[in-house]
């Protein structure tokens, strides 16, 4: 009989824990004609003006100041911009190197990100065919292929649904099924004890704090 190997997940942060800064300062800040801080600023008098969360704020922003100016949001332009985020040393070459590390200890090794960044921003990039699995904040699209509402949105506590997706091995974000439907521990697809998170930030807070117990 086949034994198979056990699974090691690791999960990610993405803005400023592999790349350098904020995703859409990059690329997609700059493609509205306007400076980081002025659009971020914006951003930041929506969610108080409308005690909204931080992260749907800046979806919206993002939709509001484009319709503004007349520039498309498009799935494929974002993904665009993806190609312009730039990465810590070693981050392009971590993925082989800690899955050969893996192979050689007798385990599998998933990676997974878990960003309240937009996932088509990191489908993008150069990194993107390294994950099994991105959960990010994403758009639902029109006819015409713009934005007209956010699909997704990953912030905070939030962010640990991801991490009980990934530990029972449910990945459809549709699923909310099987994500909530008891399963005993020695049937979920990776154990706790086999997930590692790294992250940077305070939304990074509860789901550190939930591995840690673990």
């Amino acid at each position: 009989m086949t034994v198979s190997k056990p699974i090691i997940a690791i999960m990610y942060d993405f803005d400023k824990t592999l790349c350098t800064k904020d995703m859409q300062n990059y690329r997609f800040i700059p493609s509205l004609g306007m400076q980081v801080s002025d659009f971020w600023d914006y951003t930041n008098n929506i969610q108080q003006s409308e005690k909204m969360d931080s992260v749907l704020a800046y979806m919206y922003a993002a939709i509001k100041l484009s319709k503004e100016r007349n520039i498309p949001l498009k799935r494929e332009g974002l993904a665009e911009n993806g190609k312009g985020i730039e990465f810590f040393k070693g981050v392009e070459e971590w993925f082989s190197r800690i899955n050969k590390f893996g192979e050689e200890n007798g385990v599998k090794v998933e990676h997974y990100v878990i960003s309240s960044g937009m996932k088509e921003i990191i489908d993008g990039t150069a990194i993107s065919g390294e994950f099994k699995n991105i959960f990010a904040c994403e758009y639902l699209y029109g006819a015409d292929g713009n934005a007209v509402w956010p699909k997704t949105a990953v912030n905070y506590t939030n962010k640990t649904q991801f991490v009980y997706r990934i530990n029972k091995g449910v990945l459809d974000v549709s699923n909310d099924v099987d994500l909530n439907r008891s399963m005993p521990d020695d049937s979920k697809r990776i154990p706790f004890q086999n997930m590692i998170y790294i992250g940077d930030g305070l939304s990074d807070v509860p789901c550190m704090k939930m591995m840690k117990s673990y």
